[in-house]
Formats: C-alpha cells, structure tokens, sequence
C-alpha cells in the first residue's frame, strides 16, 4: 500500500473524528426568537431535544424551539423582534416555532396550557400570525387580545384589533374592542362575539397583570 494512500484513509479518519466531536450548536445554529422583558417568580425554557429545563431572568433569551413555561402565582412577558409582546399567566406554556416564525412578521405560537395577553408590534400583515390553542386557532390582525381558560371553558376576550377565532366546529370574527366568545371544545363551534360582562373581564385580565 503507497504511503500516500495510507496518509489519505488516515485524514479522512481524523475529520470523521472531528466532525463528531462537534457541538451540536455549531452543527445547528440555534436562533434567538425573543427575550423575557419581566419575570415574576418561577418562569424556565425547555430545550427541545430534552435537555434539562433552564431558569429565565428579566432579560435572558428564548431560542428556537425552545418551550417557556410559568409556575405558580408566576408571570412572563416575552418580546418578539417586531416588538410584539406575549404576557403569560400562570402555569402557563407556550412554544415559539423559528422554523415559521420569519422577519417580516410571520409566527406561530402554541398556547398549551394556561392564559396569555397578545399585544402586537409593527406587524400588520393579515393571517401571518396565528395562535394555535388547545380547543381553537386564532387569526391576528393587528391586535390585543387575552386568552385562557375562564369560568370552565376557553375564552377568547378582543381589546383593540381583530381576531378570527376557528376550529373544527366552526368560526366566530370579533371585531370590536370588549367582544370575546367562549369556547367548549375543539370540535364545538364557538360562541356569537358579544361584550363580556366587567366581572368576567376583570378576571381574565387579572390572570396576566403583573
């Protein structure tokens, strides 16, 4: 065997090595798709690839894939690049997809559980942003809005903007500030828009105030 051959199989050995020893940040840029503005109490990220969940302060990054999660009596207010602002209740959890979210606004989120207030930033672009929620998808235009669970089912309540609110059962537009619907499950139409009454709005709105 020619020594050239023999120093070839042993260099293309010695990259294999390399590329193996690699972190895995380098192999996958990992992107930072927001940052925590305020935190109370117990607020922490989950990697996706199972990694052991890590503790956020006021002012540490959420990344790509990454799921945040609230604990007891806890608040989280997450700010988008577009300035969009999330505020998330207790026992909340909410997932940030990167591989839809884009910089001219597009994003995903996932409300798993829990109740969030939405305050959009400089996007305006119609049905490039949706929150997908356990018993119901809804469209964002524009808007400030709260989400949650609310007297035993899911509510939906608009503050300014608009917002389509759909599942498998059917939609409902709301589209006037005050107006929300409830809704009973994912496959149940959800209810005609319709003011909430000021006890019911001081209740959900007490679920994400700091």
């Amino acid at each position: 065997m020619r020594l050239g051959h023999i120093l070839q199989k042993y260099a293309c050995g010695l990259l294999i090595l390399v590329l193996f020893a690699l972190p895995p940040a380098i192999a996958q840029e990992v992107h930072e798709i927001g940052r925590l503005e305020r935190v109370r109490k117990e607020v922490s990220a989950l990697p996706p690839a199972g990694d052991a969940a890590r503790e956020l302060k006021a002012g540490a990054s959420v990344f790509q894939n990454e799921t945040v999660r609230t604990g007891k009596d806890a608040r989280a207010e997450l700010r988008l690049p577009d300035a969009t602002r999330l505020v998330m209740g207790e026992k909340a959890e909410v997932l940030l997809d990167t591989f839809i979210y884009d910089r001219e606004g597009g994003a995903v989120i996932n409300l798993a559980t829990g109740a969030l207030r939405f305050i959009s930033g400089k996007t305006g672009h119609p049905g490039k942003l949706t929150i997908k929620t356990p018993v119901a998808t809804i469209g964002v235009r524009g808007t400030d809005f709260w989400a949650g669970p609310i007297d035993g089912v899911f509510g939906v309540l608009l503050l300014s903007g608009e917002v389509e609110v759909s599942n498998s059962g059917g939609s409902v537009t709301l589209d006037s500030p005050g107006v929300g619907t409830l809704i009973s499950g994912e496959d149940i139409v959800p209810g005609n828009a319709a003011p909430w009454p000021d006890d019911r709005r001081a209740r959900a709105l007490s679920k994400t105030d700091f």
